[in-house]
């Protein structure tokens, strides 16, 4: 007899299993850079992404999972530079013009100055329906009410001791100790990716 394999959709090759999920994605100025490697001089910069940035690479690969999610799923978008930018103050149903809704404002982000890591993550969990964040960034956190790591790790831990939220962890370009600290502390999966989604898929951090 047949069985009905389900296939779980991935981002950045980590699974998508939850139906109550947050993603946090780095809108940096770096972002603007090469997926491959050095920009080269002399391009004006185009601030929503063009072909071969890393901005250009999370747009398909967020809109690609977003097209994937089942119905049934409920999610938030939050872009970060200088300040928390979000797509919904709250967890929203992809069924219906929800799911279209959201790949647009995907779409049509711009990147601007710094990387405040540490007020977005303290914005996402203020929704309390979210069960899980996917945080991507390509470098180190600047700007917001901390910047140091450790301080980020520690407030962090604090407000998520309680409420149990999984903090996944993706790095863009080369590898992260604060971003597989940060998974590993709040029971999350880390992974460092050079591009898409293909590629070996990601661990637990350790």
């Amino acid at each position: 007899p047949k069985t009905n394999t389900v296939v779980v959709p991935t981002y950045f090759g980590l699974e998508v299993a939850s139906k109550r999920v947050i993603f946090l994605v780095d809108a940096s100025i770096s972002m603007l850079q090469s997926a491959t490697g050095p920009k080269k001089k002399g391009r004006k910069k185009n601030l929503k992404g063009a072909p071969g940035t890393k901005m250009a690479a999370l747009k398909k690969e967020l809109t690609s999972i977003l097209k994937k999610l089942p119905d049934t799923t409920m999610v938030n978008i939050i872009f970060f530079n200088v300040g928390p930018i979000p797509w919904k103050s709250s967890l929203q149903p992809l069924r219906g013009r929800g799911r279209q809704e959201a790949i647009s404002f995907v779409q049509n982000l711009d990147c601007k100055l710094k990387t405040n890591i540490y007020d977005s993550l303290v914005l996402a969990l203020k929704d309390r329906r979210a069960d899980t964040l996917f945080l991507l960034s390509d470098g180190k956190p600047i700007g917001g009410t901390f910047t140091k790591p450790a301080d980020i790790l520690r407030e962090i831990g604090a407000k998520n001791r309680v409420r149990g939220a999984k903090i996944n962890c993706i790095s863009f370009g080369q590898e992260t100790p604060f971003l597989k600290q940060l998974a590993k502390q709040n029971g999350g999966v880390y992974r460092a990716t050079s591009g898409g989604g293909g590629g070996k898929k990601g661990k637990k951090a350790k």
